[in-house]
């Protein structure tokens, strides 16, 4: 991943699509408009697809209005309209084409999936952990790609070359099925620097596993609150004896509490005795 990107005002032109997230299409500048990508069998889930927008088609005084809103929005610290930039030779009906293979996906067993991948924070998680050929496949007809995370416009890895790993290009799909847990973790735990979002991602994958295999939680809030706990007091908090203790869930059948509920009942003292990770932290551990 390469540095964050500084605001410019060559931003839209150097890429040909913008993508919207379907909430925000409503706050384009007056006279523009976005049309859904939506894979045919979601047809019913329309309102759920994010928006394309060729800038090449805006006129001149559209363009200004887009960008001058872009640059507002991340002076004020908001999310901007346009979620993801997309550079392509591609006619949009190939780019649509493409992006619908990505957003329904196949996937292992040979179910259908619906992948936000126009969501940021999914394409970060999501980049970060294909290989070069499995990018090579995400990225098809896709010369640069940039998205706003963390506050800021961060350009993606650059597509490997044509060719490049050719074979191995099937996704973990397990990896692929936790990325919203893992976003979930690292929101709550505060994490929002782009390279600290990949950093700990990373982390915080290593720890939903380890919740699983050793304390066999499987409840998506109690993977979340593990994972959490782990990225704000260290890999190792489960090994203090109290901590240790509330994690199993009570034999009681009348007893449904979460494991979010059993670690607040923890003292404050049993907090302090775990030293606080570093979460701007952007080397692995």
């Amino acid at each position: 991943m390469s540095d964050s990107l500084q605001f410019d005002h060559h931003l839209l032109a150097r890429h040909r699509y913008a993508l919207i997230e379907p909430s925000m299409a409503e706050y384009l500048p007056d006279g523009i408009v976005a049309e859904p990508i939506v894979p045919e069998p979601m047809a019913a889930s329309a309102h759920l697809m994010p928006r394309l927008l060729d800038l090449r088609a805006l006129a001149p005084a559209q363009n200004d209005a887009l960008l001058t809103s872009l640059f507002q929005a991340q002076q004020n610290g908001e999310a901007p309209i346009v979620s993801m930039l997309v550079q392509t030779e591609a006619d949009a009906r190939a780019f649509i084409t493409h992006w619908n293979g990505l957003q329904y996906a196949t996937a292992a067993g040979g179910g259908k999936v619906w992948l936000r991948v126009h969501d940021p924070r999914v394409m970060h998680q999501l980049l970060r952990i294909l290989t070069a050929g499995q990018r090579r496949k995400l990225f098809g007809p896709i010369e640069q790609l940039a998205y706003f995370v963390g506050a800021t416009w961060v350009q993606a890895p650059e597509a490997p070359a044509a060719g490049t790993a050719a074979v191995g290009t099937a996704w973990n799909w397990a990896r692929v099925e936790r990325i919203g847990l893992v976003n979930r973790a690292l929101q709550a735990a505060g994490v929002q620097d782009p390279q600290a979002l990949w950093v700990q991602g990373e982390r915080a994958e290593r720890l939903i596993d380890h919740a699983t295999l050793r304390h066999q939680l499987t409840a998506p809030g109690d993977l979340v609150e593990f994972a959490m706990r782990g990225l704000l007091h260290g890999d190792a908090f489960d090994r203090h004896p109290q901590v240790a203790a509330a994690i199993p869930p009570s034999s009681d059948p009348d007893d449904d509490s979460t494991l979010a509920d059993r670690l607040a009942l923890l003292d404050d003292h049993v907090w302090d005795e775990l030293s606080p990770h570093q979460l701007n932290d952007t080397k692995a551990p």
